[in-house]
């Protein structure tokens, strides 16, 4: 499962590297990446039937709330790896800002979920629920920040 994240996130990262790739083909890229991420949590969480029919609604919301989060996020990796050294330093301090309000709101979103699960679940089910969630996460992220270029600017 792990190298079907990580050849996801390199397909994400290709498809934000390169503007020829079409709207419809990132969002089978996505599409594809949530329901590998539901069967990642399907294999670990270790829930019964009756507790996944409880946590699928709660997951459903918590991914929503997510995916608003992230939607800037493919613009300002499109013009990181597009323009890079070319944006104004206004510009990239205004990614760089969106990045980490980005960050703090998904923090916030994972501690709120936490608390749902551990008090839906108990503590043994949260935890997992935030690794699984956390590894997802890294191994995208780090996918797509390896295909970024270092901006060269002083």
């Amino acid at each position: 499962m792990r190298k079907v994240f990580l050849l996801l996130g390199f397909l994400m990262a290709t498809a934000t590297a390169f503007s020829q790739v079409t709207n419809d083909e990132l969002e089978l890229v996505k599409s594809i990446l949530h329901s590998e991420r539901k069967v990642f949590f399907v294999q670990n969480m270790n829930l019964t039937t009756e507790e996944f029919n409880k946590f699928w609604p709660i997951y459903d919301k918590y991914a929503e709330e997510i995916n608003k989060v992230q939607a800037s996020a493919i613009s300002d990796y499109k013009k990181m790896v597009n323009e890079g050294d070319k944006l104004s330093d206004e510009q990239l301090d205004q990614i760089n800002k969106n990045y980490l309000k980005r960050r703090k709101k998904m923090l916030s979103l994972q501690a709120k979920y936490y608390k749902i699960m551990k008090k839906e679940f108990g503590i043994g089910a949260a935890t997992r629920f935030l690794q699984i969630d956390r590894f997802v996460d890294v191994t995208i992220r780090a996918s797509l920040f390896s295909e970024m270029p270092l901006i060269k600017k002083k």
